[in-house]
Order: structure tokens, then sequence, then C-alpha cells
């Protein structure tokens, strides 16, 4: 299909309907439905690993497979998971009618047509949430934390193992303007003991999670669904990631409920230096409770670490209300860094209940105020608040290089390769056997003008059968580009055994194929790639000239 990008539409997409199991032709999602839904004998097969999936698909429909994880032909999400942006395509697909009218009579019910499946439209749960952008010192990197809560949760028993259970898909996108720049979808599903109910109804349930996210202003959307009772809620927040140049200043705080040791594991929400802020999106405190809070500092100079400090105090609602100091933090209490993160708590029973700004001032050695900021919570005059349970899966210390190549991804979108390049360098020195990040470096390298390194860096991929034909595609572009092109021909043409269907090697090798003279098999090679693709402006003025030489 080919869409209107006047009402929010790619260029071309796909709808795809299947049966599953022989019943009813249905609409396909890759975000709910996934590429195994493709596949009747799943025996030995694991649905879990997106990649493996993937690849059977494509070895059994070739062209399927391009369309199974995107509705965009050809586009591979981070991690071969299915892209959760075919939900938003799919409700501006059933959006597109109103885009000529008012719509001003829409309904809350029409905000999230198509967003979700069908059995989902229906069951919308409003949700609280947090979230926190938090620098990590160690890693270097900005990361995105966030928390969402649904205000009702439905919940299921499983009989054979006597437990309740609820289960999570997470949908996460960012996005640069109308450019998704990053996207991946995660479940968590969540069993707990009969003991545990009413204390899960009570409090409810968060989901956290966390991603590096890079400098610059993105808006956020995260879709959260539960199977059982088929209901979903939405958080989108606009993200502002300060640059790392300019003057010293204070990042935005984060506050919660208490801080407990993380220490074990890398991936671990709202953690700040091996400590963990407990919190709860409702922003909520008990008189019981500890009021927890990290705040960073960002561009800092060598001059104001040796004598600035950071000031936190606490001020009510109340008019005649006066901030209270609760700490004085010097900078020198932790080793220099050009960007810096603290944490601290101090006994909620100290204050009473109102509702509150924490605040945090900057200041130099002189005490001059060079830099402030605050944050919001309400202190409960009770003695206990109910918090939510919290649902995260940690990401071990093993797994950091993940996240340098995921930040790549971010910057390769808004076109700053050099950033997108140190970081997948990085990510390579880490773990040079993770032949995934592999691909991903050399791919770029290629696109850098770099096609030396980018052979260095997909050789071993030919010793690895799951990676032959990402081996010779990348050696045949780097030969390509270097001018080699009847060594890149034959590199190519052995890809193309493998797998003759991706338009990158097609186009490759209809312009090798051009080079040397050969124009009758440039021809078929670049009529190959517009069948699979027909919107691809190079390889349609390549063809053309080829077309005019032929006559």
């Amino acid at each position: 299909l080919y869409g209107d990008a006047l009402k929010g539409l790619p260029t071309s997409f796909v709808m795809i309907f299947f049966q599953r199991g022989g019943g009813e032709f249905k609409l396909y999602n890759p975000a709910s439905d996934g590429p195994g839904s493709f596949i009747i004998d799943t025996k030995g097969l694991d649905l879990t690993d997106n990649q493996k999936v993937y690849e059977k698909v494509r070895e059994m429909a070739p062209t399927l497979a391009t369309v199974s994880l995107s509705l965009i032909p050809n586009q591979i999400p981070f991690g071969f998971a299915p892209s959760p942006q075919a939900s938003i395509i799919l409700a501006k697909v059933f959006d597109s009618p109103k885009k000529d009218i008012n719509p001003a009579y829409a309904t809350h019910f029409l905000n999230y047509r198509g967003v979700v499946s069908t059995e989902y439209l229906t069951n919308f749960v409003e949700s609280d949430a947090n979230v926190q952008v938090v620098r990590d010192a160690l890693l270097g990197l900005d990361f995105l934390h966030f928390s969402i809560s649904p205000k009702k949760v439905s919940i299921e028993y499983y009989q054979p193992k006597d437990q309740y259970f609820c289960s999570f898909k997470l949908s996460v996108s960012l996005r640069r303007g109308d450019r998704v720049v990053f996207q991946y979808s995660r479940d968590y599903p969540f069993y707990f003991p009969p003991d545990r109910v009413e204390t899960i109804q009570a409090n409810g349930i968060a989901v956290q999670d966390l991603f590096p996210v890079a400098e610059g202003r993105s808006s956020l959307s995260v879709l959260l669904q539960n199977a059982v009772g088929k209901e979903f809620s939405l958080l989108e927040r606009e993200i502002d990631v300060p640059a790392d140049g300019g003057l010293p200043a204070l990042a935005s705080p984060l506050v919660g409920y208490g801080i407990q040791d993380a220490a074990g594991s890398s991936g671990v929400p709202f953690k700040v230096l091996g400590r963990q802020v407990l919190t709860d999106p409702r922003d909520t405190l008990a008189r019981s409770d500890d009021l927890a809070y990290a705040i960073g500092v960002i561009r800092l100079s060598r001059e104001l670490y040796a004598e600035g400090a950071v000031e936190v105090s606490v001020r009510g609602s109340r008019p005649e209300s006066q901030p209270l100091l609760l700490r004085t933090v010097k900078l020198t209490e932790l080793p220099y860094a050009r960007s810096m993160t603290f944490s601290g708590k101090a006994a909620a029973r100290d204050l009473a209940p109102d509702y509150y700004e924490l605040l945090f001032a900057l200041k130099d050695g002189r005490g001059e105020e060079i830099g402030r900021a605050k944050a919001s919570f309400i202190l409960s005059p009770a003695t206990s608040v109910p918090h939510p349970v919290t649902v995260v899966k940690p990401m071990p210390s093993s797994g950091n290089h993940l996240y340098y190549s995921g930040l790549a991804i971010q910057y390769d979108k808004t076109g700053d390769l050099g950033r997108a390049e140190a970081l997948l360098e990085r990510a390579h020195a880490m773990r040079p056997d993770h032949l995934e990040g592999a691909v991903q470096y050399a791919d770029l390298l290629l696109r850098a003008g770099k096609p030396d390194r980018a052979v260095e860096i997909a050789g071993p991929l030919a010793e690895a059968p799951d990676f032959r034909f990402d081996h010779f595609l990348l050696r045949g572009r780097a030969l390509k580009d270097k001018g080699d092109y009847e060594a890149a021909i034959e590199a190519l043409l052995e890809g193309n055994k493998i797998y003759n269907s991706d338009t990158r090697l097609l186009n490759a090798l209809g312009f090798c194929f051009y080079k040397t003279g050969q124009k009758k098999p440039a021809l078929d090679a670049l009529n190959a790639s517009l069948r699979l693709d027909p919107e691809q402006p190079e390889a349609k003025d390549l063809l053309a000239r080829v077309e005019k030489e032929l006559k």
C-alpha cells in the first residue's frame, strides 16, 4: 500500500491478513501477534528468541519475512523484536478518513482506535507514571528511567501451580519529530501466590524499565498491555536531554520513598551509583517512609568541583512556609567527573503532612547560586501508604555493550554518524564476539566511508553459519565502495544464494554489473529490488540509465 505523508503514514507499507489455526482471517500486527504466529509447527523452536523465529520465517517464506517484524518492508528493528510502530501505523490508517474533517466530536474511545488491537479498545486504563533522565557516571551515558502503574490491573488464576498472574507487554518508542529513532518491546509475565493477591490489588503494580537516550528533545511513547482483561495504558512525555557543552547546571531530580542497595545488576531502573531510589508514580510518601532523592550535576568544571556544593531543602504549600534545609552536599564527596549524581535521604516523619517541593540549589565557593532544580511530592498524614509492587527485568553488567549499540541507533537515525561510530566501536571493544553488534558496526562503517575497517569487523561472520549472508553482503558492499567490482559481484552472488530478497544486496549487485558493462544482469538485479520496494529513488535512477543505454 502507498501512504499519504500528509496523514502521517509512511510512503509504503503492507497490511497482512492471516488465519491462525484455520480460523477466520485477522489483521496481522507484529507487536501483538509476532512472526511466530505464521509458523504452524513450532516444535523445538524457542518463540522467545526473536532472531531465531525471524530466520525460521525467512527460511520458509523470504518475502513474508521482510514484513513479519515491521509493516514497512525490509525494516529490521533492533534485536529482531517486532516493531510497536505497526500499532501506530494501523491507528493512522483508521484515523486517516478523519484528517480532513473537524475532529471535535471525537470521543475518548476514538483516541486509541487502532493503537491497540480491537479486543483491547474498550479497556483503556488510566495510569500514574514517573519519567526521569539520570546520568550513569560509570558508563558515561544518559538513561531514561520510567515507571508506569495502571490504576486497575486484572489478574487470573493458574490452577496447576496454584498461582495468580498477569501478563504485561511493554512497547516503547522514541521519536524526533515524525521519525522513530529507537523502539523495542518486552514481555513481563508476573506470577504470585494467593497470599499476595490482596496486597497487589490494594497497592497496584508498576512496570519499570530504562534505556540509553541521546541528547536533545525527543517524544516518548510507552504502551503497556495486560493480556489478562485485554487492558492497555499509555504514557506519553516530552524528553529533553541537555548537551554536554555549556555552563554547569543541575539535572532533573529524582524523588522516592526509600533507598536500597542495588550493586548486583547494571540495568536497574532508578539506580544511582549502586543504590536504587524506590519510586512511586503517585509521588506520595507516608510518615514512616524516607524522603529519598538523587540529583545530577552536569557540565561540572574543576573549579566548581573544588569549592561548590548542592543545598537540599523542602518547602510546604502554606503561604507562610519557608524552605527547610535538609543537607548541604559538598561536590568533593565523590571523585571528579564532568557529570556527577548524588543521592541521599531524610526521615519523612520530621515533616508535617503537606504538599511539598524538594528544592536543590547549586552554589559556587562564594555561596552564589548558579543553578536550581525542584521536584514535588505529597506527604500523607497516614502512618503507611501503599506503594505499587514493581515489576522489572534487570540487565546484567555483561550486557552493558547493548546500551552503547542502542544509543548508536539513535544517533545514526538522527544523522550523527560520528557519535554512532564511536559508540559502536566501544561496544565492539567490550564484546567483540557479539556478532549482531559486528553487523551493526560494519554496516555503519560502510556508510561512513570506511570499507577496509568494515571488512575487518565483518571477517569473523564468515565462520558463523547464521551470519554468512551478512558476511557476504558487507564484504560485497565494501568491495563495491573500493571500486573492486568483479570481487564485489562474486561476494554478492554468494550472499544472494543464501537469501535473494535483500534490496541492499540487489542494488549493490546491479551497480557492480553496470560498472563492469553487464547491462542485462544489472537490469535483472535492479528490477528485482524495485519489485520488493518500489520507493527507491537511487535504484530507479540507475535502472533508467541502464535501460537507456540498452536501447
